[in-house]
């Protein structure tokens, strides 16, 4: 098993601010999904060659890497940005789940590299974010299921989906210049 401080460590070594300046030049000519793969890759190599078991998630799934380290190990999920966003879709950021957040950088905010527990970025919106999951998941469970469609009929079908995103600036996560 490892630890998060290990994987953080790790991660650090191999993804240096040089790394993240090249990923930023590719993503700044308009091939963010390249880098997408290209920064998975990566991450992917560093494990594969420091003999460091994982599950790699399937395309649209959450959670970039699981089980790392082994059974019941760390959950990852790589997000990069250029701006004070990251978009988390329908996954809300959990204490299970670490993010692995590669900023490239603003005028204001240098490039870096934000290893962080899911729970450290919904800080402040704890009283009602949950209460906002719980209710689209009603909403799901009431009107988007095949069971549901057989129960109100009709031509229309639905799908209340989550969107989260996380404003990093909020966090207290970003290091200025």
């Amino acid at each position: 098993m490892i630890s998060p401080d290990v994987l953080n460590e790790l991660l650090r070594r191999y993804i240096t601010i040089d790394v993240i300046e090249e990923w930023k030049g590719m993503k700044d000519a308009g091939n963010t999904q390249a880098v997408e793969r290209i920064y998975i890759k990566f991450i992917k190599d560093i494990f594969d060659s420091n003999s460091i078991t994982y599950e790699k998630a399937p395309s649209q799934r959450p959670y970039d890497f699981r089980e790392i380290g082994g059974i019941g190990g760390i959950k990852l999920e790589v997000k990069m940005t250029t701006s004070n966003i990251i978009m988390c879709n329908n996954t809300l950021p959990t204490s299970s789940t670490y993010y692995l957040i590669i900023y490239l950088g603003t005028t204001k905010y240098p490039p870096q590299l934000i290893f962080v527990r899911g729970d450290r970025l919904v800080v402040g919106s704890e009283e009602w974010i949950f209460k906002y999951k719980e209710l689209i998941e009603s909403l799901i469970n009431t009107y988007a299921l095949k069971e549901s469609r057989e129960i109100y009929g009709g031509s229309v079908t639905v799908r209340p989906r989550p969107s989260y995103s996380i404003l990093l600036k909020e966090t207290g996560l970003l290091i200025e210049y």
